[in-house]
């Protein structure tokens, strides 16, 4: 067998996660030892439950039919890697718990371009997906690579942007790899598939269990060099993905929500654990990671767009002067706002939320803005 199916039959024992086929490998010397070693020899291994070892023994026994499960991934052009391969993610690597095993759909994100994870709640909130299609646009536009879960609400509007701006993305499944969950977004998952990837760590055909996903948002943050959290509610999976970036030293960006706004309470929650918050594109570009991944010579790399000079020109605190003399004490919609002061949707938002936290400016109706009294 090629030794791909060695480390198949260990995945295939149930209950036997990533920490205990290393212990196993660490004990017997490799995959393939695992395999072809007596069954008295795995019961002797410490740290593993007995239902485990029981269950790793059993799914051995039958290599016609573990011939046959790696036929059927290459059948469905399902890539199987494992971290002892020479392109297993380099970011990866320097993951703790990270997956020993990862299937793969398309293209695995590129070690070297910036890569940012944009994620938050299924919920989602016009405000919110404003935020996530602005961030999300401009760091397309800027070669990034957009990675998210594919879930409802952020995640599928992060890759949605992406895809817009014909920048790569990728999703990472809380399910088997061949399983498109939410169902409804079966266009989008091919499209992902088709212009970047899917990755699991999960074998093809496991269901999606809930508690799949938060296992899978260590991989989201570990491909990512910094997170964004659009929005998150105070239980938000999002808040374990930027527990895991800030546990791997990684920057995290919250999109500042309203105080009495539940959907953001988990996000502004974020800003006494480190987080920064993103007040506009350049908050994000400012950044060490992104200083040193995105070099800005446009003859050298052409990674900036021509339409960034509109942003180096205006500036955020001349933004938000014009914005804050569009107001008065009646309220006024984002799009009237955009409407009379001549500047995109996504630049007014920036402004608004700047003013806010000055205290400026007041929302007493969630979408709808005026003078502070």
């Amino acid at each position: 067998m090629d030794r791909y199916e060695y480390w198949l039959a260990s995945l295939n024992g149930r209950g036997l996660g990533s920490a205990g086929r290393r212990r196993l490998r660490q004990a017997f010397g490799s995959a393939r030892a695992v395999y072809e070693a007596r069954a008295e020899a795995i019961r002797s291994v410490p740290g593993l439950k007995e239902a485990v070892k029981d269950a790793l023994i059993e799914s051995r026994r039958d290599a016609d039919r573990l011939a046959r499960d790696f036929a059927q991934l290459e059948k469905k052009e399902i890539r199987m890697l494992t971290e002892a391969d020479a392109d297993y993610p380099r970011r990866l690597t320097c993951v703790k718990d990270r997956p020993d095993i990862l299937f793969v759909r398309g293209r695995l994100p590129a070690d070297d371009v910036l890569s940012v994870a944009v994620v938050g709640s299924r919920r989602a909130t016009a405000y919110g997906r404003k935020a996530t299609e602005y961030f999300s646009k401009e760091l397309s536009a800027r070669g990034a690579q957009i990675i998210s879960g594919m879930a409802y609400g952020i995640d599928s509007c992060a890759h949605e942007t992406a895809l817009q701006q014909g920048a790569d993305t990728f999703a990472v499944m809380g399910c088997g790899i061949d399983i498109c969950y939410p169902a409804e977004k079966i266009d989008l998952y091919e499209k992902i598939r088709q212009n970047g990837g899917i990755l699991s760590e999960f074998p093809p055909g496991a269901p999606p269990l809930s508690f799949q996903f938060p296992m899978r948002n260590r991989i989201i943050a570990g491909l990512a060099d910094l997170v964004i959290v659009a929005e998150a509610r105070e239980k938000s999976g999002s808040l374990i993905t930027a527990g895991c970036a800030l546990e791997q030293g990684k920057d995290v960006y919250i999109v500042p929500g309203r105080i009495d706004d539940p959907g953001s309470r988990g996000s502004n929650m974020l800003w006494f654990d480190g987080a920064i918050p993103a007040l506009s594109i350049d908050t994000i570009l400012e950044g060490n990671v992104c200083k040193k991944m995105l070099n800005t010579d446009k003859e050298k790399k052409g990674v900036f767009k021509e339409n960034l000079k509109k942003d180096e020109k205006f500036g955020l605190a001349k933004r938000s002067d014009i914005v804050y003399s569009c107001l008065d004490l009646q309220m006024k919609g984002l799009d009237e706002i955009a409407a009379e002061t001549k500047l995109r949707p996504e630049e007014v938002l920036q402004a608004l939320i700047v003013m806010q936290l000055e205290g400026r400016i007041e929302e007493p109706v969630r979408g709808y803005y005026m003078k502070k009294i």
